[in-house]
């Protein structure tokens, strides 16, 4: 009887054990399910610790493993620009939901690392929601394919893009920047705030630049617009027709 005893008691603390390291182990916490067979997302809502947070964003672009995402805000837009790892948040089932415009809802260690883009600490649980259009790689793919190749610098106005928020803005001069290398500069340039304009068309401007504006209103599935590019010698400018991508959410 004692011996019975002693395996039991051996038994529940190893299963204790293993409860503790699953609870510890972001890869064995398991997805939210509802009483079918596909993830109930939408519906779903973290059970969290004191020292965890909850962090509402959208995927505004993605580079291999790494996803670039930004902060829903309450006014319904997005702002700031962050980066999380997709290898260590999902498994292979989730993959192709990992796509620009998805909006997704992330568990973490509730500190944030002042980086650029910024890092979450300790990531734990990543919940995706549903999908918009993906404007961010379209504009991306046609500044890109703009700048000029004398040019040092570009100063990017996006202010006319429609629905357009801050962080699809700072994803998209941060692929820029990412593609053009060090030797390159983008500048945000707002037209409504003066001084930025007061600079870059001054004497003491940075010379080899170049100055791109685009204005365009989401149109049956395309970003239709105009754009203007200014450089140092020419000013060009052209209409603008650019597909996005809808994603079934």
């Amino acid at each position: 009887m004692k011996k019975f005893a002693m395996i039991l008691v051996f038994c529940l603390l190893f299963a204790a054990s293993a409860c503790v390291q699953a609870q510890n182990d972001p890869s064995q916490v398991t997805e939210p399910t509802n009483a079918g067979t596909q993830p109930d997302y939408e519906s779903y809502t973290f059970s969290h610790g004191p020292d965890q947070a909850v962090f509402e964003g959208m995927i505004v672009a993605k580079t291999g493993n790494t996803l670039l995402v930004t902060q829903k805000t309450g006014d319904g837009t997005t702002a700031g620009l962050y980066k999380l790892s997709s290898d260590y948040l999902f498994s292979s089932q989730d993959a192709s939901m990992l796509v620009p415009g998805r909006y997704f809802s992330l568990l973490y260690g509730g500190f944030v690392m002042e980086s650029y883009p910024m890092q979450f600490g300790n990531p734990v649980q990543f919940i995706c929601r549903t999908a918009k259009e993906d404007i961010v790689t379209p504009l991306f793919e046609f500044v890109r394919d703009k700048i000029p190749d004398s040019a040092d610098w570009l100063a990017l106005d996006l202010t006319g893009v429609e629905n357009l928020s801050d962080g699809e803005c700072a994803a998209v001069e941060y692929l820029l920047q990412q593609q053009t290398g060090e030797t390159f500069s983008v500048v945000h340039y707002d037209s409504t705030y003066p001084p930025v304009q007061e600079y870059l068309n001054g004497e003491n401007a940075p010379a080899n630049g170049a100055h791109l504006s685009v204005e365009a209103q989401l149109q049956n599935g395309k970003l239709v617009g105009t754009w203007r590019l200014t450089d140092t010698q020419t000013v060009t400018e052209g209409t603008a027709d650019l597909p996005v991508v809808y994603y079934l959410n």
